[in-house]
């Protein structure tokens, strides 16, 4: 998959980025 789209691999570390973020926020709003 990497080989056939370079994309995919970048898009999906966006992803995990995003949701440490979402996860973050959420763990805020609890405190």
């Amino acid at each position: 998959i990497k080989e056939f789209n370079p994309k995919i691999e970048i898009k999906r570390e966006n992803f995990i980025g995003l949701g440490d973020s979402v996860c973050d926020f959420i763990l805020n709003l609890e405190e």
